[in-house]
């Protein structure tokens, strides 16, 4: 038997698919941001106004191509495209995505949802940017494809680790299934269906792939049952999703988790929070969870916290988290009964701590209102590393006969001893998130000990390479 072994080999630059597809982002009420002069100027032109919904993509020179907010598709002059209207989305959906389909010049996916797990499913449409005397419309023949019925609002994508196809993660409420479909040239392939045992989904809130596709994480809201937001291990090889921990909510105050954006480099996930009820008043509070420790659930910090005193709805809930395409996140921000024309801004989001540096109006919309969503993308585009790459590694089932590793768990020192003598033997050492932290060559060795005391706690992988053998082993440091 042969196991398959995924990791990411990481080198900190910003990967070049993504390079102008992000610049566009419309969304709110006719609110925009325009990221290709390297900081975000205010789009005041926009037509659309959605609660949460809405998804946009620009060409790779960041020409806007069009947007939606699963009902409607306006192309980059504004107008609805002939065909763009009566999609089978909602405005209160909160997420929906826009995926060019791999290796196809000028075809687009639409993927949406009903709101609230409505009868209209998951489903998509093609959109055709020859159509329309090149301005793209919907290709009437596809128009509010179903994909599944039970559909939650929640659906994130990713690349898969060959750098062509894309991973689309999506959620069947019914029976709390993920349904994971691999998007290839030839089309949209049959979900893998993965349930860990502990998906206790609501229909509502979002979900995020972190940019080098080795998690995947959701949010929960008040509903009642307790549920907490959720984190998942991904392999971006086989598409199959891993329980990791729960990422508990504060039940005592009815803590609302709404946005979720995994930091550029992948070492923080940051989560907000409204509608938070408390003897006070109502709050707003952003966390950060540090994905690096061994105890994640443990290291969640409080980076800003807000209280309307004596308040029983909040006039300004904090909505979605998204990346953008100058290395920082974006917090929208509900104006509800206050007027609130900007986002939030995280302008360090791979810094620990405060040193995150958030502003709560950070960027400017020019008098418009982000309402609750933000523009929703492939988080591959803001993974500040090389594209994902599969490294398929083919570890024989008796390894344990030809190569032992102790102990496991350790502290500083471990042990790698082989059954015989090897002339030359490679060690790399990985950490959970992609990073090479440590490597060394040895020569006519059968056995090794590693000394790790410039590494912290965590889980990492170890790759062993010698003449006739390579292996991956994970390993964990307490």
């Amino acid at each position: 038997m042969k196991y398959i072994i995924q990791f990411s080999i990481i080198v900190f630059t910003i990967i070049a698919q993504g390079q102008g597809t992000s610049d566009k982002w419309y969304f709110g009420n006719e609110a925009g941001l325009d990221f290709s002069t390297g900081s975000p100027i205010e789009i005041t032109d926009s037509l659309m106004n959605s609660i949460e919904s809405c998804a946009s993509v620009s060409d790779t020179f960041g020409n806007l191509l069009f947007y939606t907010d699963g009902v409607n598709v306006w192309d980059s002059n504004n107008n609805v495209t002939p065909n763009g209207t009566g999609l089978f989305g909602n405005v209160s959906t909160s997420q929906i995505l826009i995926i060019q389909k791999p290796k196809t010049e000028g075809m687009y996916y639409i993927f949406y949802a009903d709101a609230f797990g409505g009868p209209n499913g998951l489903r998509y449409s093609e959109m055709n940017m020859n159509l329309n005397n090149g301005n793209g419309d919907i290709v009437n023949t596809t128009k509010n494809t179903l994909l599944h019925l039970n559909a939650s609002e929640k659906m994130s994508a990713i690349n898969h680790c060959d750098g062509s196809d894309i991973w689309l993660a999506t959620l069947n409420f019914s029976n709390n299934n993920f349904y994971i479909y691999k998007i290839s040239e030839t089309g949209i392939e049959q979900p893998i269906i993965s349930n860990s045992g502990n998906i206790d989904d609501s229909c509502c809130h979002t979900m995020k792939f972190s940019p080098n596709g080795s998690f995947l994480a959701y949010t929960n809201n008040f509903s009642g049952n307790g549920d907490d937001s959720k984190l998942y291990s991904f392999n971006a090889l086989t598409g199959i999703i891993t329980f990791h921990s729960n990422l508990p909510r504060n039940i005592n105050n009815l803590e609302n988790n709404y946005g979720l954006s995994f930091s550029p480099d992948n070492s923080k996930l940051y989560i907000s929070s409204g509608y938070n009820l408390t003897s006070q008043g109502v709050t707003n509070v952003l966390y950060q969870y540090d994905m690096e420790s061994l105890d994640i659930p443990s290291t969640k910090t409080i980076i800003f916290e807000e209280l309307f005193p004596n308040q029983g709805v909040n006039p300004t809930p904090f909505g979605s988290l998204q990346n953008g395409p100058d290395g920082k996140i974006y917090l929208a921000r509900w104006s509800a009964n206050l007027s609130v024309n900007s986002l939030g801004v995280i302008n360090n989001p791979n810094a620990q701590g405060s040193s995150c540096n958030f502003q709560l109006e950070g960027v400017s919309l020019g008098g418009k209102s982000s309402l609750l969503g933000l523009p929703n993308f492939n988080e591959s585009y803001f993974n500040q590393s090389n594209p994902i790459t599969c490294d398929e590694l083919s570890i024989d089932e008796n390894i344990k006969e030809k190569l032992k590793i102790f102990p496991n768990p350790f502290t500083v020192n471990l042990n790698v001893e082989f059954v015989n003598q090897e002339n030359e033997i490679n060690i790399k050492l990985y950490s959970i998130l992609g990073k090479l932290v440590l490597e060394d060559t040895y020569f006519n060795k059968k056995q090794l000990q590693i000394n790790t005391s410039s590494l912290r706690e965590g889980v990492y992988f170890l790759k062993i390479s010698t003449k006739n053998r390579s292996s991956t082993l994970k390993i964990v440091k307490s």
